[in-house]
């Protein structure tokens, strides 16, 4: 295409103050800071691309090359970073060039929007009407259509799903809490004071209780620790509940903040649940969710949103038992190459 150049950067090279520029193009001023936030997965990345037009940077993306990621018995890499003004032809113009890189590299598969695994931004919302929730990334909505028409499909489909009921029926779980109890489970909130030591209880429980997740791939426990140091400041300890066994190995979790970006009414995200694959502890979620309400809906907050759920997921059936209401969904998008 006449006046369109596609070049290959790197973090710390002299041209990848041009990669940065991209959003400058599509994004408020208050949405950037968010988007200066996302950065470059370094232990994956193997290539950075910039889509220039009369030497202006008008798209961008990363390819990340993840050893442990399989999906369909292909050899896979993921597209990520993605960002493009509303030019249907030049993305189309753009992406078909990164196809063909990753298919000369070796690749015959790519998935995205993923910055190189689900320990990182990735999936697209078909649509932003409502406002974004606290942590919940922001894109164009026409980027779904530039996925589309270069060749994707869409591979699965999430939700964010609100509940607004204010009725809390305990006894539904009342024999699941005395099975716990008779087990010797005991249920308590996270401690702040010693957090990183906490984490390391969390990242060896999250490593067994989410390896069978779509997707999944082992993330390093100091890059895990650095993910949730960062949300510390935010983290109200009496909405994060673990359940431990009699030997205090953790079986079960519920992870929630609050949502920050809403001035008018105090909403709950719930970010993570999660049990034990045994199925000794089956019914660990409602027993979660049950006790993390009834303690919010004592402190005024008048929604709860569960949040980025993928389609075939327990936790889908979990918010339908709480009254869960789709708000948002989300796809990922595959392309054979």
């Amino acid at each position: 295409m006449q006046g369109y150049e596609i070049i290959h950067t790197s973090p710390g090279a002299d041209t990848f103050v041009l990669f940065e520029k991209v959003v400058a193009h599509i994004y408020t001023d208050s949405i950037l800071a968010l988007k200066n936030r996302e950065g470059i997965n370094a232990s994956f990345l193997n290539q950075t691309f910039v889509l220039l037009h009369h030497q202006e940077a008008i798209g961008r993306c990363c390819l990340y090359v993840n050893p442990n990621l399989s999906y369909a018995n292909r050899k896979v890499a993921c597209l990520g970073n993605f960002e493009m003004i509303k030019d249907m032809p030049a993305a189309t113009y753009f992406l078909d060039y990164v196809f063909k890189y990753a298919k000369t590299n070796g690749f015959d598969y790519l998935i995205g929007p993923m910055n190189g695994s689900t320990w990182d931004t990735y999936r697209l919302a078909t649509d932003y009407e409502s406002p974004c929730f606290f942590l919940e990334p922001y894109y164009p909505n026409y980027y779904s259509d530039l996925f589309l028409n270069a060749g994707f499909e869409k591979i699965a489909r999430y939700v964010s799903n609100e509940d607004r009921e204010q009725e809390l029926n305990e006894a539904r779980i009342e024999k699941i809490e005395g099975r716990f109890a008779a087990q010797g489970i005991e249920f308590r909130t996270i401690n702040l004071t010693h957090f990183e030591q906490e984490l390391d209880k969390l990242y060896d429980f999250c490593m067994l209780s989410f390896k069978s997740n779509f997707l999944f791939t082992p993330i390093n426990r100091e890059s895990f620790k650095e993910k949730y140091l960062k949300l510390k400041p935010y983290i109200k300890p009496e909405y994060v509940i673990i359940s431990e066994d009699k030997d205090k190995n953790m079986v079960g979790l519920i992870f929630c903040i609050e949502n920050y970006t809403d001035k008018n009414e105090k909403g709950m995200i719930i970010k993570t649940i999660a049990k034990h694959p045994s199925m000794r502890y089956a019914g660990m979620g409602n027993a979660l969710g049950t006790r993390f309400k009834k303690k919010a809906l004592a402190d005024g907050y008048s929604y709860f949103i569960h949040a980025f759920m993928i389609e075939t997921n327990a936790s889908k059936s979990l918010s339908n038992y709480f009254s869960g209401r789709t708000i948002r969904e989300y796809y990922l998008y595959g392309k054979p190459l």
